[in-house]
């Protein structure tokens, strides 16, 4: 679906967005065009997964040196990859607000903030844990 939407502006098919273009990006001869709201929801997309990709590299070099990770992303949220994964359900939707996406996206972000709480059992044992969660907030 989304390349029909990105590809639907050139061949002026009927289900092209009805919204004005921010900008055409042309790659390899393909126009893909992008409207408004496209281009804040791939925003939150992007920013989504440096969340995730960072997050999980941090946590990394703390399991690596076997300590409870709280700088760098974490010193703002307690679950940064889960808020990078909402990050990115919320930027489909924003940019590409479809019935499926509607549906699941409500379910999805039950079911990140229900692992989280999950998760924070298995580590609430650890020495400054709830300092930390005192601290920072589980998500936002």
């Amino acid at each position: 679906p989304l390349l029909i939407v990105l590809l639907a502006g050139r061949y002026g098919s009927a289900t092209a967005p009805q919204l004005e273009e921010a900008f055409v990006i042309d790659f390899l001869g393909v126009e893909f065009y992008f409207t408004v709201p496209m281009v804040y929801g791939s925003i939150l997309i992007v920013t989504g997964m440096a969340l995730i990709i960072v997050g999980w590299y941090q946590l990394w070099k703390g399991v690596k040196e076997d300590a409870l990770v709280t700088t760098g992303v974490y010193a703002v949220s307690r679950n940064p990859q889960y808020l990078g994964f909402m990050m990115i359900v919320l930027g489909w939707w924003v940019g590409w607000p479809t019935l499926l996406v509607t549906v699941f996206a409500p379910i999805l972000f039950i079911l990140y903030y229900r692992l989280c709480r999950v998760e924070e059992g298995e580590v609430g044992d650890l020495p400054g844990f709830e300092e930390y969660r005192d601290r920072v907030p589980l998500i936002v």
